[in-house]
């Protein structure tokens, strides 16, 4: 089955894990994997950029909204961030079971980077045009970006099942978050 590249992003959203599949058996080469990465990062750079024209000029010069912004510092968290979740994802998928490899699960998260990104440009026009219903819009969208990551990590470790990949990365990003915030709440207390 030929598809195009335009077929192939729009079952990412309506059938993600054909689309998984698909994409990683195309056994994607390192030079298309960070092509595929830095394209994700320029669309969000695009729409980060966009949505700062909006901002209020105080805010504009928060060193945090900066930092997102185009700034070399925010690229490199970007790239730093897509390797981190794909260790991580390879690690403890592998820690049950699955059968995932770094290269491969990057590929997934690459992709899933990028389909985010695509998803941007919706929650972009809709700060516009619907901002009121933006709030539900954005789980919704939020929803969806988890089902799809879930669908491409359970195909790339050839995993049965889907729910329970995104229940097991619900859990881990909630645990992720308690930990953290306790670490800053440690890291505050002695302020």
């Amino acid at each position: 089955m030929n598809t195009t590249l335009q077929d192939t992003v729009w079952r990412t959203f309506i059938a993600p894990r054909d689309a998984a599949r698909q994409i990683l058996g195309w056994d994607l080469g390192w030079p298309t994997v960070l092509l595929v990465i830095a394209t994700g990062i320029a669309v969000d750079l695009l729409i980060t950029q966009v949505l700062m024209m909006d901002l209020p000029e105080t805010l504009r010069e928060d060193p945090i909204v900066v930092l997102q912004g185009t700034s070399f510092g925010g690229v490199a968290l970007r790239v730093a961030a897509v390797f981190t979740v794909s260790a991580l994802v390879t690690w403890i998928g592998r820690a049950f079971g699955g059968s995932g490899d770094l290269p491969r699960v990057t590929s997934a998260v690459a992709w899933v980077g990028l389909a985010s990104a695509l998803l941007g440009i919706v929650q972009l026009v809709g700060h516009f045009l619907i901002p009121p219903l933006m709030g539900i819009v954005n789980i919704a969208l939020g929803l969806l970006g988890l089902w799809i990551l879930a669908c491409f990590v359970a195909e790339a470790h050839r995993f049965a099942s889907t729910p329970r990949v995104a229940a097991a990365l619900l859990g881990f990003a909630i645990l992720i978050t308690l930990v953290l915030m306790l670490v800053v709440s440690l890291g505050t207390a002695g302020a």
